[in-house]
């Protein structure tokens, strides 16, 4: 969803022109809305919060979340913590799903 808004809605010269010239539909005003989150840098803040939560709870729901705002931040331009997310959300998936393999291994 992320690559379709940032390729079809954000980035093609004519959408753009056709926003700034004034035009009220509600395609502007969602292209409006998704790069002022970017351009304050909300999704940066959102990616790091996902993470540390993710840190403090390790299950697999909120490492998922984590990795997923860091796709997303990553994609519309917040590299930085986009990065951050996506390290922490994967790296905890794989702890727990070594840990969940463990505890299914039967021992001899």
């Amino acid at each position: 969803m992320a690559l379709l808004a940032r390729y079809y809605l954000i980035q093609p010269p004519e959408f753009a022109h056709r926003c700034d010239a004034g035009d009220p539909s509600a395609w502007c005003t969602l292209r409006l809305a998704i790069i002022m989150t970017y351009a304050r840098y909300g999704l940066g803040y959102l990616a790091v919060a996902t993470s540390l939560i993710a840190l403090v709870w390790q299950g697999i729901t909120s490492a998922t979340v984590a990795l997923s705002s860091g796709l997303l931040a990553l994609v519309l331009y917040c590299y930085e913590p986009g990065a951050f997310a996506v390290m922490t959300g994967a790296l905890l998936l794989a702890r727990i799903s070594l840990a969940n393999a463990d505890a299914v291994r039967p021992t001899h």
